[in-house]
């Protein structure tokens, strides 16, 4: 929690081994996954993340 809130802040941890950005893009992937999954159907990833 705490390299997340120095991230935030635009500091630069050395425990971090990713970026914010990357982070939220794999969150993101794994949302749509699930939704994927629960819905049975493709997933526009550009189309989801406008929609989230």
């Amino acid at each position: 929690m705490k390299d997340f809130i120095s991230l935030l802040k635009g500091e630069r941890s050395g425990n971090s081994l990713s970026t914010l950005a990357d982070s939220v893009e794999s969150h993101l992937m794994a949302f749509a996954a699930e939704h994927s999954r629960k819905e049975n159907a493709k997933i526009d990833l550009d189309k989801f993340r406008r929609e989230v």
